[in-house]
C-alpha cells in the first residue's frame, strides 16, 4: 500500500470509524461482520474507498485509542496484531500522542531493526538498546522516551517479568522515576560487574545484581547512575572508574564516595586552569599530577564551604580514600605524601536534632489528622509511627514485607522478622509492641487493594504507592516520607523535621530510658541496633541537662518555675548566703525566713560557685526520703528535690556557655 492510498484510507477510515464509535459499534472482532458486507458497499461508488480499507489484510494496524475522552484513530507500525494491540493500550495509558510518539509507534518494526517484535516474548534488552539508538538519531524528545518506558514496563508486568534477563538485569530498573530522564540525556545502562572491562561511556546507569534494598540507603530500583563527564582529566576519570570497578568496599559505599571524590578532582582542574586560588598550589609540567600542597588548598577550600566538621572529615577522608587506592595500583602522578595531608580534620561535633516533647505531641496531631485524608498519607503516617516507636531506620521499614510479623512463644506477643543493616545479610527478630502490631495490619489492610491490583513482585512490599500509569506501582521513597514530614510539620507550625531526627528522638529516648533504670550498654546497644554505643552517644542521642540530671538522682523534674536569678558571679560577701549556701539573697531585708522561700523567691540569686552546694543539699535530702515514711512528708521532699535539681540545671547551662 503507498502513502497516498495510506493517507485516502486514513482519511476516510476516520470519518467512518468515528460514526461507528457514536453508534457504540466498534470493536476488533466486528471487522469481519462488517467485510462481509463488502459486495453491497462496492456497488456504491461512493463506499469504495471503505470498502478498500475493510478488505486491508492489515487493517489491525489501525486502532481508536481514548486521549484525555478524546478518540483518535492512529496507524501502527508492527506487523503484528499482538504487538499492534499493547501499542494501543500504552497509547490510550500514557495520555500523551506528541509527534515524537507518533514517529515511534509508526515506524515500531523500523525501530527495532534489526531485531524482529513479532510477539510479546521478544522484547529483550537488545530490542530496548535498540529502539533507544532510534529514538536519539531520530533526536526524539523526553516524551518519545517516556512512552518507551511505559511500553517495556507494560509488557513486563504483563507478560513478561524477566523481560531483561538476556542481559542479567532486572526488570524493575523500568519503575525507576527518572528512568526516561536518564536515557534522554544519553546514560548507558549497564550492568555491575567487577569482573567485566570498565566501560569507556562516562554516563553510566550501574545495575547491581544481587543489591539488597536496605543497606544503608534505600534503592527501590537496584539502580545508581552516575556521571564521570564533569572530570576533565582523562587519568583522573580512569582512577575513579577504576575504584568504583575494583576497590574492595560495598558498591553502595564506593559509588558515594566516587561522587564525593569528584569535588577534589573537580577542584585540582580549577586550579591547574587558574579559575581558583590557593598559597598551596603551585605549578608543575603534569597537570595530572596531585601533590601534597593540592590536597592542603583542597582541605582548607572544603573548611570553608561547609561548617559542621563531621561534614568536612567526612568530604576529605572520602578523597583520601581514592588517592590511597590509586597510590596503592600504582598510579605514578599520584605524590605519596598527598594523602597524608587529607588527614587533617578529625574532630566531631554531635549532629543529633531530636525533637522536643512539645513538637512531637503537635507533629503526631497533625499527622493523625492528615491521615484521614486519604491511603496514602495513612500509609505515611504508619512509616512516622513505627520510626518513633521502633529502632528500625528508615530504609528497613521501606523493605518491610507484608509477611514480615510473626508470633513468638509467648502469648499476644510479636516480633518483626527483617534484615537490618548490621545483621550481615541475616534475618533478626525485632520486638514490637500490640499497638505497633495492629498499626501495621491496619496498613496491611487499608492498602491490600493496591496490592490485589499490583502485577508485579512489588505486590509482596508492605509500603508501595500507585505509579503514574495505570495498574503501575512503585515502592515508597525516602523522598515521599521526607515531603510528608514537611508538610506536617509546616500545617502544625512547628520547625521543620526531617526523617534523621525521628531516629534520633527514638534513640535518644532510648538512652535516657537506660539511663533511669539503670541498665548496661550492652542492653542499650539492643535497644539501638548498633554495636558500639560510642555510634548513639556521637551521632544520635543529645541529651539534655535535665535529662541527665533526672536520670542521676532517679526522679522526674518536668518543668519546674526557677524564679530566682542563675548568673556567673555575684559580688556578695557570705554574710548574705542563704538556703545553706546553695546562694545569695538579693535584699537587704526579707519578709520569711523558712527554708523552701528562699528558693522560690525572685531575690534569690544562685552562681557557678554554688553547685556543690546544691549537690549537698540533694544529697541530704535523699537520705531523708529513705527513712521517711509519712507520704506528705515524702511529697513535699521530692518537690524540693525537683526545685534543687531544677537550679542545678540552669547552672550548669550556664556553665557550658561560659566555656564555649
Amino acid at each position: 500500500m503507498n502513502k497516498s492510498t495510506q493517507s485516502l484510507l486514513y482519511k476516510h477510515a476516520r470519518q467512518f470509524l468515528f460514526y461507528l464509535i457514536n453508534c457504540n459499534f466498534y470493536s476488533d472482532q466486528r471487522f469481519d461482520y462488517l467485510t462481509s458486507y463488502s459486495e453491497y458497499l462496492n456497488s456504491h461508488t461512493d463506499n469504495a474507498v471503505i470498502v478498500k480499507l475493510l478488505c486491508e489484510p492489515e487493517i489491525y494496524r489501525y486502532k481508536i485509542v481514548k486521549i484525555y475522552e478524546q478518540n483518535y484513530l492512529v496507524y501502527l507500525g508492527s506487523a503484528s496484531e499482538q504487538i499492534c494491540s499493547i501499542l494501543s493500550v500504552v497509547i490510550s495509558q500514557h495520555s500523551r500522542n506528541e509527534e515524537s510518539i507518533k514517529h515511534f509507534y509508526t515506524n515500531f518494526d523500523t525501530s527495532c531493526s534489526p531485531y524482529i517484535i513479532s510477539s510479546a516474548l521478544q522484547f529483550t534488552f537488545k530490542t530496548f538498546l535498540s529502539q533507544v539508538l532510534f529514538l536519539r538519531a531520530a533526536k526524539a524528545d523526553l516524551h518519545a522516551y517516556s512512552f518507551l518506558v511505559a511500553l517495556y514496563n507494560y509488557v513486563a508486568q504483563r507478560y513478561n517479568p524477566q523481560i531483561f534477563s538476556d542481559a542479567n538485569i532486572d526488570a524493575r530498573i523500568l519503575l525507576r522515576q527518572n528512568m526516561a530522564r536518564l536515557l534522554y540525556d544519553d546514560y548507558k545502562i549497564v550492568a555491575y560487574n567487577p569482573l567485566a572491562p570498565i566501560p569507556e561511556d562516562d554516563k553510566l546507569l550501574l545495575f547491581v545484581s544481587g543489591t539488597r534494598e536496605s543497606v544503608s540507603s534505600q534503592y527501590s530500583t537496584l539502580s545508581k547512575a552516575i556521571d564521570f563527564s564533569s572530570i576533565s582529566c582523562p587519568a583522573h576519570k580512569q582512577l575513579l572508574k577504576d575504584y568504583l570497578w575494583h576497590s574492595s568496599p560495598a558498591f553502595a559505599s564506593k559509588i558515594g564516595i566516587c561522587v564525593s571524590a569528584m569535588r577534589f578532582f573537580a577542584y585540582l582542574h580549577q586550579l591547574n586552569a587558574g579559575q581558583a586560588f590557593s598559597i598551596y598550589h603551585t605549578n608543575r609540567s603534569l597537570s595530572e599530577a596531585v601533590l601534597p600542597g593540592d590536597c592542603m588548598a583542597y582541605v582548607h577550600h572544603v573548611a570553608q564551604q561547609h561548617s559542621n566538621s563531621e561534614t568536612i572529615y567526612r568530604i576529605i577522608k572520602r578523597a583520601k580514600y581514592v588517592l590511597d587506592y590509586g597510590f596503592e595500583q600504582g598510579y605514578a602522578w599520584i605524590d605519596q605524601h598527598s594523602s597524608y595531608y587529607l588527614t587533617s580534620f578529625t574532630g566531631f561535633e554531635n549532629t543529633a536534632c531530636p525533637i522536643n516533647d512539645d513538637d512531637l505531641r503537635k507533629l503526631c496531631s497533625t499527622m493523625s489528622f492528615k491521615s484521614k485524608e486519604n491511603t496514602l498519607n495513612y500509609v505515611l503516617s504508619g512509616i512516622v509511627y513505627l520510626m518513633i516507636t521502633t529502632s528500625l531506620r528508615l530504609s528497613e521499614i521501606l523493605s518491610l514485607s507484608c509477611d514480615c510479623i510473626h508470633p513468638t512463644m509467648k502469648e499476644r506477643e510479636h516480633v518483626l522478622r527483617i534484615q537490618r543493616k548490621t545483621s550481615n545479610g541475616k534475618h533478626v527478630d525485632v520486638p514490637i509492641s500490640s499497638y505497633t502490631k495492629d498499626h501495621l495490619i491496619s496498613v496491611i489492610q487499608k492498602t491490600q487493594t493496591w496490592r490485589d491490583d499490583c502485577l508485579t513482585s512489588l505486590c509482596n512490599n508492605l509500603f508501595l504507592k500507585p505509579a503514574h500509569r495505570k495498574q503501575s506501582y512503585v515502592q515508597i521513597s525516602t523522598d515521599d516520607v521526607r515531603n510528608f514530614l514537611t508538610a506536617c510539620c509546616e500545617d502544625a507550625g512547628i520547625p521543620r523535621y526531617l526523617p534523621s531526627n525521628l531516629r534520633d528522638t527514638q534513640i535518644t529516648k532510648a538512652q535516657e530510658y537506660r539511663m533511669r533504670h539503670d541498665l548496661s550498654e550492652m542492653q542499650q546497644t539492643i535497644i539501638s541496633g548498633h554495636t558500639s554505643i560510642n555510634t548513639d552517644a556521637r551521632h544520635y542521642v543529645k541529651l539534655s541537662l535535665t535529662d541527665m540530671l533526672e536520670a542521676t538522682y532517679g526522679i522526674i523534674v518536668g518543668k519546674v518555675p526557677v524564679a530566682g536569678s542563675v548568673v556567673d558571679m555575684y559580688d556578695s560577701d557570705n554574710s548574705q548566703t542563704v538556703a545553706n549556701q546553695c546562694g545569695f539573697c538579693g535584699t537587704d531585708s526579707c519578709e520569711s525566713y523558712s527554708y523552701l522561700s528562699c528558693l522560690m523567691c525572685s531575690h534569690f540569686i544562685a552562681t557557678q560557685s554554688n553547685i556543690p552546694f546544691f549537690e549537698a543539699e540533694i544529697a541530704r535530702i535523699d537520705a531523708k526520703l529513705k527513712t521517711e515514711t509519712i507520704p506528705h512528708t515524702i511529697e513535699d521532699l521530692q518537690n524540693i528535690k525537683r526545685l534543687l535539681i531544677a537550679y542545678t540545671a540552669k547552672l550548669l547551662e550556664l556553665h557550658e556557655e561560659v566555656v564555649v
